[in-house]
């Protein structure tokens, strides 16, 4: 997982300088606020903090609709890692223009209805983030079977990835929530002449920081666990029409979904046939386009091939 973010890391450094110059653009405004009040009751206080922190909220929350293309790019070149192919040379401009393939606000509103149906709204991002992995997972195909697939195997396997994603829930908050407290009693901003009051600007500060590392590194952090996680589960699995039928029957998202991308769940033998004889050629060592000459070379069918290997 960390080799995945650090091969990726200029889009992880983007999404925090971000972050932090949202941050910057709050912190000015609450001491313009304290400053501005003659008598800081525990009243006027009271509701200066509450407006600072919603202010942060919304601003953090705001700037991460505006990074969605970003974090969406990727999603893609991650997907090209998980896939053992080489990193392009331009991450960025590779990561946009994949994007730019999957850039559909129906389909987002889609993914996030179907998603908010159907999981509690703490692990929707990291499950959103594994839906949008699948949609990069095979190229040149169409994007609306593609999500139709990627939802039908994500449902199927539902309980053992939300079991991975609550413990990573937990180690994350977790390790934030320590940060803070450490953050705040070691009173790390007495090392500035803080007026008496602006005492509570360590809290503050704490607050803010925790804000930025859980949007700007810890989430994307997750996101990559939550999509390697998904792709380890789903290998070798091919999306079946029981779970389709009931997941049409429950969630009117999913109904909108097939309407795009039709109920033909297209089913391939050779295929089928394939997948064993690629993952020993793997684990002799084969590169991917070895594997893919010998297996042309004895007649298979290269949409097969091309399949097979994206599979692992």
């Amino acid at each position: 997982m960390l080799k995945e973010v650090t091969k990726t890391f200029q889009y992880v450094l983007i999404v925090f300088l971000v972050q932090l110059c949202t941050g910057l653009v709050a912190i000015p405004f609450l001491l313009w606020m304290l400053s501005s009040v003659d008598i800081l009751t525990t009243f006027s206080y009271t509701i200066i903090f509450i407006i600072f922190l919603s202010l942060i909220l919304f601003l953090f929350q705001f700037m991460e609709h505006l990074l969605f293309p970003l974090k969406t790019a990727h999603i893609a070149v991650l997907v090209s890692l998980f896939k053992m192919q080489p990193l392009p040379p331009t991450q960025l401009s590779y990561g946009l223009s994949e994007y730019r393939k999957v850039k559909d606000a129906n389909l987002k509103l889609l993914i996030h209805a179907f998603l908010k149906e159907s999981f509690n709204f703490l692990s929707i991002p990291f499950f959103k983030s594994m839906v949008f992995a699948h949609l990069f997972l095979k190229p040149n195909y169409n994007t609306w079977i593609s999500l139709r697939d990627g939802v039908i195997l994500l449902y199927r396997n539902k309980d053992s990835l939300q079991r991975k994603i609550r413990l990573l829930l937990i180690i994350n908050y977790s390790f934030l929530l320590a940060f803070v407290i450490l953050f705040y009693f070691l009173q790390i901003t007495n090392i500035l002449v803080v007026p008496t009051r602006l005492k509570e600007i360590p809290l503050l500060l704490s607050i803010f920081v925790f804000l930025l590392l859980k949007f700007s590194i810890l989430d994307q952090l997750i996101a990559v666990a939550s999509i390697l996680f998904f792709f380890r589960t789903i290998k070798n699995q091919n999306p079946d029409p029981m779970t389709m039928q009931k997941l049409e029957s429950r969630f009117a998202a999913f109904s909108q979904i097939l309407a795009h991308a039709g109920k033909q769940i297209q089913f391939d033998p050779a295929l089928q046939q394939l997948l064993p004889f690629v993952q020993q050629y793997f684990h002799q060592g084969w590169s991917k386009d070895q594997i893919k000459q010998t297996l042309l070379a004895k007649g298979w069918p290269e949409n097969s091939i091309e399949t097979a290997l994206d599979s692992f």
